[in-house]
């Protein structure tokens, strides 16, 4: 219990468990739920806001616990899963339990009680998958318990809340809970096999270090904006040697010369910052097992659409960076049992990027011409170095819209001779036209 909290008993909550049935060698799910009967709560007179809580179960020995657990399609909206692994009792400090244990706590992001979780209204937290082995006939539970040793610490029922005005938490308990029955069916079995879940990160013998990590941070979109630009999109992605299952970024951007407008989450929500006054927005998305990343995979985390100012016309370059904004920083959350000796949890390790890929915008203030594929509104030698270097080297090209110098509808080897043809043979150059390099759309 943390030190700034008291506990006080109450029932106006309870956690449940459903019932199933199952012949020997099925596997079969039980449903938790949580159904509070009220959110706004006062106890001994003091306003008290919901932010956590914490379910203790036990099943009985017929029942194997399965390593997959599928999380409510609200789970992540309204919580981030902190732990969830089996266990049995602890001789020596509680009555070790028959069968097992297991533990589920989490803390409730702000704002989604009033969302998610409506008074009397059971709220859906996971589904818990047991392989049956016990004896055809037999009635077998599985419940929320106390007095039982989960994971190493004492296990029970709770519901935490802050104390409005106050440093202080508090946690209430309750005796209501509903128990779940598993009847073991007659018969062959013919669910032997759980559903598929989302798979949980890898778990490693030891942390990350700075040598033995390789982890890049990068925003990438368009290379070129236009003033009055209102949806340039910002690709945000993270890339690790090393599985991962949370991460936290933050960026800085120049406010006189951008506005974030919206943001779209790709792997699944998270608490997300947005200041255009002070140019900095931040996403967190932890807590939780569920693998966001495999080794070696580039992740797409977000999408970030910008408007961009008039402003910027003057500016000639605006940049977006990957820098501390607010309490965001950037890290990815990857998982480890250093140290750790029994079947306790592993250790989350915020592990910061190695490499950061910030993102450059050059703005044309201006429409340019054929051939100034580098957009400095010249057409010379250098335009045929960057052309070469974007069909030979595979480095971007600021303006691929002023590629095709001989306008035969294709950009290849033939456009950088054309160049060189009009610049040292003065040969004719195509038709005059503007070319705007606006590539917001790829």
């Amino acid at each position: 219990m943390p030190a700034n909290s008291s506990l006080v008993s109450t029932d106006h909550f309870f956690f449940s468990v459903s019932s199933a049935a199952g012949a020997v060698g099925d596997v079969v799910g039980v449903d938790l739920s949580l159904t509070v009967e009220d959110t706004q709560l006062q106890v001994e007179g003091q306003q008290v806001n919901l932010f956590g809580f914490g379910l203790a179960g036990c099943y009985d020995g017929s029942l194997e616990l399965l390593d997959a657990v599928r999380y409510s399609d609200f789970f992540d909206e309204f919580a981030f899963l902190s732990s969830f692994y089996p266990e049995g009792g602890e001789a020596g400090r509680l009555p070790q339990h028959p069968g097992g244990t297991f533990l589920l706590y989490s803390g409730i992001r702000r704002g989604a009680v009033e969302r998610f979780l409506l008074p009397n209204r059971a709220f859906p937290l996971a589904t818990l998958y047991f392989r049956v082995t016990g004896t055809p006939g037999a009635e077998v539970e599985v419940r929320p318990c106390e007095n039982t040793v989960a994971g190493g610490v004492c296990a029970f029922n709770y519901l935490q809340y802050a104390i409005v005005g106050s440093r202080r938490e508090l946690l209430t308990r309750s005796d209501r809970h509903v128990r779940g029955t598993i009847r073991i069916l007659p018969g062959e079995p013919t669910l032997p096999d759980p559903p598929p879940v989302p798979t949980l990160a890898k778990i490693y013998p030891e942390a990350p270090t700075p040598e033995s990590a390789a982890i890049r941070f990068e925003i990438e979109g368009p290379l070129v904006a236009v003033p009055g630009d209102t949806d340039l999109p910002m690709r945000l992605y993270a890339t690790s040697n090393y599985e991962f299952s949370g991460f936290m970024t933050a960026l800085r951007f120049p406010p006189e010369h951008l506005q974030l407008n919206r943001v779209e989450e790709h792997t699944r929500p998270g608490i997300t910052l947005v200041d255009n006054t002070a140019g900095g927005f931040g996403i967190l998305m932890s807590n939780s097992r569920r693998r966001v990343g495999q080794e070696g995979e580039r992740v797409h985390l977000a999408t970030l659409h910008f408007s961009v100012a008039d402003a910027a016309r003057g500016a000639g370059e605006v940049d977006i960076r990957f820098e501390r904004f607010d309490n965001f920083l950037n890290w990815l959350a990857i998982h480890s049992r250093q140290g750790v000796t029994d079947d306790s949890l592993p250790i989350t390790t915020e592990v910061t990027p190695l490499l950061v890929g910030d993102a450059l915008l050059k703005i044309q203030a201006e429409p340019s011409r054929l051939g100034d594929v580098n957009l400095d509104y010249e057409l010379d030698l250098s335009d045929t170095l960057a052309l070469l270097g974007g069909l030979f080297g595979g480095k971007p090209v600021l303006c691929p819209e002023a590629s095709d110098f001989n306008q035969d509808g294709s950009t290849d080897i033939s456009d950088p001779i054309a160049i060189l043809n009009w610049l040292f043979r003065a040969w004719p150059a195509p038709a005059e036209r503007a070319i705007l390099c606006n590539t917001a759309s790829g």
